[in-house]
């Protein structure tokens, strides 16, 4: 793989030719580097000369394109004919001829995200973090995307800011299913909290003093760097005139989501009820990513 660079008022050209070997793996990193340069506002890459690519190389541009949105600045993929179009489209990568939306990023509070999911903004990426790939194909789309850590999430309203950032966004929804939207979120950030990056048990939760137990437990693993610092990544985009697609993913260990679907709704339970409360509040519910992110249809 041979790279030309040209550089003009802010605006870097990047030609792609040859296919990916795997040296070229290592770098194709440049790019990400050249992203962060002061001078540079814009990468556009030309794909036209590629001749072939590879599930490495896809990550390489994936990677880059993360940087993008990490620092506010704009990638698109140009040039690809259909084959590679087609193989980016299954990857999840941008949109040939297009630019994927940028992300604010920086230290996170109910202002600035506020401020960054409206128009022209698409979401907000907290100091450090960047967007995974569900986050990415719902910008891609579009859409909106949150990437917070778990701290941070447990202590803001996430879910009554991007009720109100699809209200703006996203007009055409109707604004009776927000109630419905807004509970179906907070569950899915919750359990993604609690239960995923959290790793506490509902089972803590049967009894007062569990209830105890279990309040200690959440504040002591918040203030652990490797439990408060693990990433909640909130993605949503359009589905049919009506509906959106809202995937919130977490870093835990995964869930058995088939035996929680099949398991029946008990109301004598002390919990258990938010998954119970999503799949009534959505019209379809699915998991991906071995139990760690969490897809409704609302």
């Amino acid at each position: 793989m041979r790279l030309r660079f040209s550089q003009q008022d802010g605006i870097l050209d990047c030609c792609l030719s040859g296919g990916f070997t795997l040296s070229d793996h290592f770098g194709i990193g440049v790019l990400s580097e050249r992203l962060s340069q002061p001078d540079v506002q814009e990468l556009r890459v030309d794909l036209s000369e590629v001749c072939s690519i590879n599930s490495a190389g896809l990550a390489m541009l994936a990677g880059a394109q993360a940087a993008a949105c990490r620092l506010g600045k704009r990638l698109s993929l140009n040039g690809a004919d259909a084959t590679l179009s087609r193989i980016l489209e299954l990857a999840g990568a941008v949109a040939v001829d297009g630019a994927i939306p940028t992300l604010a990023s920086g230290a996170a509070d109910e202002a600035a995200i506020a401020a960054a999911l409206q128009p022209p903004g698409h979401g907000f990426a907290e100091a450090g973090l960047q967007p995974g790939p569900h986050g990415l194909r719902a910008l891609q789309a579009g859409g909106l995307c949150l990437c917070l850590r778990t701290e941070t999430a447990a202590r803001l309203d996430l879910p009554g800011l991007l009720c109100e950032a699809v209200a703006v966004h996203f007009p055409q929804h109707p604004p009776a299913l927000d109630g419905m939207r807004r509970m179906a979120l907070a569950e899915a950030v919750n359990n993604a909290v609690i239960h995923g990056n959290l790793a506490l048990s509902s089972a803590l939760r049967g009894s007062c003093k569990g209830l105890v137990t279990f309040s200690e437990l959440a504040d002591q693993r918040l203030a652990e760097p490797h439990y408060g610092q693990r990433m909640v990544e909130v993605a949503l985009c359009p589905c049919g005139p009506e509906r959106l697609a809202v995937m919130v993913s977490d870093q835990g260990e995964g869930y058995d989501f088939a035996h929680e679907h099949e398991h029946p709704d008990d109301p004598n339970e002390a919990s258990g009820r938010g998954l119970a409360l999503i799949r009534k509040a959505s019209h379809s519910v699915w998991n991906q990513d071995g139990g760690r992110t969490l897809v409704m249809v609302v």
